[in-house]
């Protein structure tokens, strides 16, 4: 190749440097084929939704103990939210009926007179009287019974609680959710929260509440906010806490009403994972 000018190239240059002349078409004048062969990748599905080895607030938990965040694994069954993920507690999607399946219905904490010896009276602050008009709002209940198995299992034990008195104690342990194949989420394996528990849900209801718009997608649930529900916590020989979940209140009721004031008490399940 001479060092005239090819002039085909877009700046002057020596035709000894230029790169290779394209033919008509536009490509290289060599034959060789730069075709690239992408056939190793014709077989790879889009990216599935990650499984996550650690469990973390408002984690969608499934019935075989993973979880995942911010996605829905779709080849498992989600059972729950996680609120409390240093105790490992996760809270069920749906109301509990009275035999423990999925339902909404309200009743009973407990029919006749049930007691153990945990009883608890929160304190109020910022100056408010003692539940007035069932209520008792800003409460400081450090002082109750934190541990929601330990009371369930108090009441259904108790001698002053017959077994097919203790409504609500026992539609939290009977219940077992579609897609449970574990244990750890099995009949008897679940529980009333206390007081404690359903603040700790209250707190974290912001990031739940993202948490259920998702899997209301794929799922059955009943969303946390629109209800009054049981603790475990009992107030008096006849009265028993709630925590209302659109307030932030706690309440208070009979043990054996189902409505007071027009309070409707119902049973959300949580489970240690």
């Amino acid at each position: 190749i001479s060092d005239t000018s090819c002039d085909w190239y877009k700046y002057w240059m020596p035709c000894s440097v230029a790169p290779e002349r394209p033919d008509s078409t536009g490509n290289d004048t060599d034959n060789e084929d730069n075709t690239q062969d992408n056939s190793e990748y014709d077989n790879i599905s889009p990216e599935k939704p990650v499984e996550n080895t650690t469990c973390l607030k408002a984690s969608i938990l499934y019935g075989d103990g993973s979880c995942s965040n911010n996605t829905i694994l779709t080849d498992k069954t989600p059972i729950a939210l996680v609120f409390d993920e240093t105790n490992r507690l996760a809270v069920a999607l749906t109301n509990a009926s009275k035999i423990g399946s999925d339902g909404n219905e309200a009743m009973y904490w407990a029919s006749k007179e049930c007691t153990t010896s945990l009883h608890c009276q929160p304190i109020p602050n910022k100056g408010a009287s003692w539940c007035t008009m069932s209520t008792c709002p800003d409460a400081d209940i450090s002082h109750c019974e934190s541990d929601g198995r330990l009371l369930t299992d108090k009441i259904l034990t108790s001698p002053s609680c017959p077994a097919i008195s203790t409504h609500a104690a026992n539609a939290a342990n009977n219940y077992e959710p579609d897609g449970c194949s574990k244990d750890f989420c099995k009949r008897n394996k679940w529980f009333l929260p206390s007081v404690k528990n359903l603040q700790d849900i209250w707190n974290a209801s912001d990031a739940l509440r993202e948490a259920q718009y998702l899997l209301e997608s794929v799922t059955t649930i009943k969303r946390l906010n629109r209800d009054s529900y049981y603790s475990a916590n009992e107030y008096t020989n006849v009265h028993v806490l709630l925590f209302n979940l659109t307030t932030g209140y706690l309440e208070y009721i009979q043990k054996n009403l189902e409505e007071q004031d027009g309070i409707k008490a119902k049973v959300r399940p949580i489970v240690k994972y």
